[in-house]
């Protein structure tokens, strides 16, 4: 499961958790598919950032085209990763720390919390 918190420059916020095919999404709307959380800044993608799972892990996509926007993933170890336009970004499990910033303005911040891959039982002992 992952678990995606968010805060928006404009001050909103909220909270869902994923599961199975569900993804979270961010954009500026009139998109074929009307992302979760729409936002009005002329400069921000109709679908300018994705978070998922997939067969390989958790992932971030970037759709956000360049126009001076970054986006960062902070990972629980502390790692940092930029996405270019266009890629994905594996998630660790724990909290990582995801940002879209456009022309210095953080216009989304998340935190995702990816739960630790499900472990097989250890068989009881007699």
């Amino acid at each position: 499961m992952i678990s995606v918190s968010w805060t928006c420059a404009d001050g909103r916020h909220g909270a869902v958790d994923l599961v199975d095919e569900e993804r979270w999404t961010i954009g500026r709307g009139g998109a074929d598919e009307e992302p979760t959380v729409v936002v009005d800044h002329p400069m921000v993608s109709r679908l300018a950032m994705v978070v998922r799972d997939t067969a390989a892990g958790p992932v971030v996509f970037r759709g956000q085209r360049e126009n001076g926007a970054r986006v960062t993933i902070a990972g629980p170890d502390g790692s940092e990763q930029w996405l270019d336009e266009g890629t994905a970004g594996n998630l660790q499990p724990g909290t990582s720390t995801v940002e879209l910033v456009v022309r210095d303005v953080v216009v989304v911040a998340l935190e995702v919390e990816v739960a630790p891959p499900a472990t097989a039982e250890e068989p009881m002992s007699a």
